[in-house]
């Protein structure tokens, strides 16, 4: 049974041997934890840690642990493929595999609309936009060449979409079981998405761990803060254009309501996230053009 744990304080003929990374920065104490709880998962699991807590060294950590493991057992050589949402968070993987793993640059290979190296490198850092027509297909020519292959999906709950989801289209061809070479560790401080347990699950595992911000907090790992709230006043105008606004939404709120009571009941996350789905994907043309109504202009009136 699968638990989860709240936290307290290329084939060989293209990745080669396995290497065991050596990871420059000590691990905070949850790291530690959550490592030892992924292991006992067979390397697979989404973690749910608050911003800024450590969740990259937890990777590099990961990535550090099942290179050691791989040495020891004399197994294949380990693939590294990350994935992330936005572009620039492209460099910062690139640069923090080389400074606090040892990584040399000509291991590590870009992936996105205006680079695209061989997919052949050690590791391969990947933009969602870009992977989702080759990433599952890079990563299972790896897998069935004999190679370990971890993937690392960076701010996950992107990745549960209908067209981002397509990354994990290779899920059906791994082996299932303690003895399949394909690990996964998903990343997020948000991680419930849409379709959670529908895409996400199947392709990076359980969530298995969790690291709020009150036990970042206590144990001095994210800075205090205090939170300010300062009142200004709308000009006429904008005053005028927030009550048109508002209007306009309850009148549109009030008749989706009608057609779908079940949202009454739902989180204000949980809502906008099933109106997202049922602009994008609902057959019923009138159901979708009232959630795309509010969408709009719930986010009109927020600005």
């Amino acid at each position: 049974m699968s638990l989860l744990y709240e936290g307290n304080s290329e084939g060989p003929d293209r990745t080669g041997p396995a290497v065991g990374g050596q990871l420059k920065k000590k691990l905070f104490a949850w790291q530690e934890e959550c490592l030892d709880i992924w292991m006992q998962h067979q390397g697979r699991g989404i973690v749910n840690v608050v911003t800024g807590a450590g969740k990259t060294i937890l990777a590099l950590g990961a990535i550090a642990r099942l290179e050691k493991q791989l040495l020891r057992e004399n197994a294949a050589g380990l693939k590294v493929i990350i994935v992330v949402p936005q572009v620039f968070l492209l460099q910062q993987w690139a640069q923090t595999l080389q400074d606090e793993l040892g990584i040399a640059r000509d291991q590590i290979g870009i992936y996105s609309g205006a680079h695209k190296d061989l997919p052949t490198r050690k590791y391969m850092i990947y933009v969602v936009n870009s992977a989702r027509h080759c990433l599952a297909r890079h990563l299972l020519e790896d897998y069935q060449r004999g190679a370990a292959v971890m993937l690392i999906a960076d701010e996950c709950h992107h990745y549960s979409s209908p067209e981002n989801s397509r990354i994990f289209d290779f899920i059906s061809h791994i082996s299932p079981g303690s003895s399949s070479r394909y690990y996964a560790l998903g990343l997020s401080a948000t991680p419930q998405a849409p379709r959670f347990d529908e895409k996400l699950v199947p392709a990076l595992g359980v969530q298995i761990y969790k690291y709020g911000f009150a036990e970042a907090l206590n144990a001095n790992i994210i800075s205090s803060f205090s939170i300010f709230n300062l009142k200004l006043k709308f000009t006429p105008d904008e005053e005028q254009e927030y009550l048109e606004l508002s209007e306009q939404l309850s009148r549109v709120l009030d008749v989706l309501m009608r057609r779908c009571p079940y949202l009454n009941g739902l989180s204000s996350q949980h809502f906008f996230a099933c109106l997202e789905e049922m602009a994008r994907e609902s057959d019923d043309s009138a159901l979708s053009g009232l959630s795309r109504a509010v969408l709009i202009l719930a986010h009109q009136r927020k600005d």
